[in-house]
């Protein structure tokens, strides 16, 4: 015990690599024997590697999840290699909507990781809706947004589309009222480019960067406002809004991943200011009531995880009182 102790003690004063060498007999002990294994495990670790096994998983799980929600993008039959499958009548095109923000920004260049994989036909458009409600940080925005799709992504200016708030569009003065009336701004122009661009044979969807901590958002809001049990749960991953398809692949990932994943890569976003004034409600319970839980719950990951699980058993419910349902219809009917 006395060896296993001094041990420990030579691997908090020194480096753990050249402790380990000097002293290959004092970790006789089980956990002795412990630590030796994690820290000679150390040097042989290649950071890039470790890097790039991360960024894979995000790219994996945003992948997954809009093949899951927009099957038509896989092309099967391909030659092996043929990437990049040149856009045709019958390739979907994915409308992502970017702010400039960290979360739409980590979607825009998944969807490009997306598009350029062998056997997947996407023809990928960029809508960036500029509000001109935060002054010159809606300008920083906007020409972020546009530079980074010509320079970094190579879009075409027929696959970028900005959006202006017209003056018949002028938000009225309550503070709710602007969100209200900038959503349906927004849905209304995204229906109609989805219009101007689909075809008889294309699938249109709206991809949007919601992620799994705004579904916590969202299921505690609900709580708050008043709702039914089988209500109770988060952000579908895709759902019908005015007639267009809208997917978000990635509610499988937290925020703090996706900023991980954005300064590995290296690229840049904006801060949205707006997101810090707590006349929002979602504001209110995004930077007062979340960070007090996540205290209580030992972590943002595990706050994540404990409100996926109540989303899971929600959905669950949902279905078996659904079914119920039907199955008491059907035996009125008989």
């Amino acid at each position: 015990e006395k060896m296993a102790s001094l041990g420990f003690l030579l691997l908090t004063l020194s480096p753990p690599a050249r402790t380990l060498s000097r002293f290959p007999r004092l970790f006789s002990h089980t956990a002795g024997r412990t630590a030796h294994r994690l820290v000679q495990s150390r040097p042989n670790r290649s950071p890039t590697r470790c890097f790039s096994r991360f960024i894979r998983r995000v790219q994996e799980t945003a992948f997954a999840s809009l093949k899951r929600n927009v099957p038509s993008i896989a092309r099967p039959g391909e030659p092996e290699g043929a990437a990049n499958v040149q856009i045709d009548d019958y390739t979907p095109a994915v409308l992502a909507c970017v702010s400039g923000g960290s979360d739409s920004m980590a979607l825009l260049h998944l969807l490009d990781s997306i598009r350029r994989r062998v056997n997947i036909r996407l023809d990928l458009h960029v809508v960036h809706f500029d509000h001109g409600l935060r002054g010159s940080e809606s300008d920083g925005d906007r020409e972020l947004v546009i530079d980074v799709c010509q320079s970094l992504y190579g879009l075409n200016d027929s696959n970028v589309h900005v959006y202006f708030w017209g003056p018949d569009s002028d938000p009225p003065q309550t503070t709710e009222g602007v969100q209200d009336k900038a959503r349906r701004w927004r849905n209304n122009e995204l229906a109609r480019l989805a219009k101007a661009i689909e075809g008889s044979s294309r699938e249109v969807v709206a991809a949007v960067a919601h992620h799994a901590d705004d579904s916590v958002e969202t299921i505690l809001l609900k709580l708050l406002r008043g709702t039914s049990v089988t209500s109770l749960k988060g952000i579908d991953a895709r759902v019908e809004v005015d007639g267009l398809v809208r997917v978000r692949p990635l509610l499988g990932l937290s925020k703090v991943e996706l900023r991980r994943y954005l300064e590995e890569q290296e690229l840049q976003w904006r801060e949205d200011s707006s997101n810090q004034k707590l006349v929002y409600q979602r504001n209110k319970v995004r930077n007062v009531i979340i960070p007090a839980m996540e205290e209580i719950a030992g972590s943002p990951k595990a706050l994540v995880e404990r409100f996926s699980e109540l989303d899971r058993q929600v959905r669950m419910l949902s279905r078996f009182v659904e079914s119920e349902i039907d199955r008491g219809a059907k035996t009125l009917h008989q």
